[in-house]
């Protein structure tokens, strides 16, 4: 062993160098590819992208506000396939803004000609940099109907800058109604909290097949030699994707809908009759559960 230390030898010096000697020749280098050097003092932003689902979303905000330090929303007024949004989204933004859930609301200017996902990464990517305008140094982005267990978000957001995350995700399980959810986790996963300190930006199906798990491609920022990734299973989000005053809306709205086909594949998945619930419901495929974050959105269609 101490013929192999006159050969090679390492040794990390007190200004972040490496001082490096291998058969007897010596030199110094900084790393260039290990992870960037943990936050001191991180702060956590977070984007919500709005069209739809705008009756969630003051839920969806309170039960993260105490743990996050900076909020701002992203409203566009046509979806992406050029329908109108409800005529008092921005007087709805601008009362939860008065109520001091909402730091910033930025306008985006969609045009419904571009292909859904590219015109979802850019508005994603808008709100991204609102935050790191504000001086955040980690980010999340989120929809209207994605809710967190507030105990179990604090530990996880800890666990992040602890380990020195840069990329990370989290199962979720989908709701079909404030107290009827399925029995299993979906088959896709949700994006966590990113590192956004070094000038990261979504770009649109970066993953490919670089990670294990399945996400949504507008939310996915490239990875790198020093990035550090991680799964966490220690958090679960809520995802009320069911829960709306009007269904309908939302499924022929919605990114991932492209044509007819499409559109009648989520009718027949989003959508069912007391008579189906029931029967998915005795079968195992949905369970009751408390309705744990009071959500309480009137009759929906």
């Amino acid at each position: 062993m101490s013929f192999l230390k006159t050969l090679y030898s390492r040794k990390k010096l007190s200004d972040g160098r490496v001082k490096q000697k291998i058969f007897g020749i010596s030199f110094k280098y900084r790393p260039k590819d290990g992870p960037y050097p943990p936050v001191k003092h991180p702060k956590l932003g977070v984007s919500y992208s709005v069209w739809d689902g705008e009756e969630l979303l003051e839920g969806a905000i309170r039960s993260i506000r105490p743990a996050v330090d900076y909020v701002n929303v992203v409203w566009q007024r046509l979806s992406w396939h050029g329908k109108e949004c409800h005529p008092d989204l921005e007087k709805l933004l601008i009362d939860l803004k008065n109520k001091g859930l909402i730091d910033e609301i930025i306008f985006f200017d969609c045009d419904p000609s571009i292909n859904s996902n590219v015109n979802e990464c850019a508005k994603r990517n808008l709100g991204l940099e609102a935050a790191r305008q504000a001086e955040c140094t980690h980010f999340m982005t989120l929809d209207t109907d994605e809710y967190w267990d507030l105990e179990q978000f604090k530990i996880a957001k800890q666990y992040v800058y602890d380990k020195n995350i840069s990329h990370s995700a989290c199962p979720h399980v989908l709701y079909r109604t404030p107290t009827v959810r399925h029995l299993d986790y979906a088959d896709f996963f949700i994006s966590f909290i990113y590192r956004i300190d070094h000038g990261e930006k979504f770009v649109n199906g970066c993953f490919a097949d670089e990670l294990p798990w399945r996400m949504d491609p507008t939310r996915e920022i490239p990875i790198t030699k020093r990035s550090r990734v991680c799964f966490l299973h220690n958090i679960l989000c809520h995802h009320y994707s069911y829960v709306r005053k009007d269904l309908i809306k939302k499924i022929k709205n919605t990114a991932a809908n492209h044509n007819a086909e499409e559109e009648q594949k989520y009718l027949n998945e989003w959508t069912c009759s007391d008579t189906q619930m029931q029967e998915r419901l005795n079968s195992g495929y949905y369970v009751p559960v408390p309705n744990r974050f009071h959500i309480n959105i009137g009759e929906e269609k």
